[in-house]
């Protein structure tokens, strides 16, 4: 019983932090592959959009600096911060070289939003406007 009960212990699924599972992919008795995901959960209170920025205009992403996040779903806007800048620039579309296309250059951007009541839902669509610090 013991030996059964360790068998058992090693196959729980924990998160490492708190989230809503998002998606299951499994049913029970089904068998997963190694490296097969399972569930899929997510932190639905700080949820992140993820942006392009002109290269011209990049000085306004600025790491931890704020953002206003506009969205239907929200009656308000919310609040964000920039988690991470690009390191590499992107043409969009990726396949224009010439140099009237240089404008175009583009920066990824990540920002963090503020969403304690969960309001948002995943692909929807998001107006980011990046804030003096």
């Amino acid at each position: 019983m013991r030996a059964a009960d360790e068998r058992l212990r090693r196959h729980v699924l924990r998160a490492d932090r708190p989230g809503l599972v998002l998606d299951v992919h499994l049913q029970p008795y089904e068998f997963a592959g190694v490296g097969a995901p399972v569930v899929t959960v997510g932190d639905v209170r700080r949820p992140y959009v993820d942006i392009f920025v002109p290269q011209a205009r990049i000085a306004e992403a600025v790491l931890g600096g704020p953002a206003r996040i506009e969205v239907e779903a929200a009656a308000l806007p919310l609040r964000g911060r920039v988690e991470y800048i690009g390191n590499r620039m992107e043409f969009t579309p990726r396949f224009l070289f010439s140099e009237r296309e240089l404008p175009n250059l583009v920066i990824p951007v990540r920002v963090r939003i503020d969403d304690p009541d969960a309001t948002l839902r995943a692909g929807a669509p998001a107006f980011v406007t990046l804030q003096d610090a």
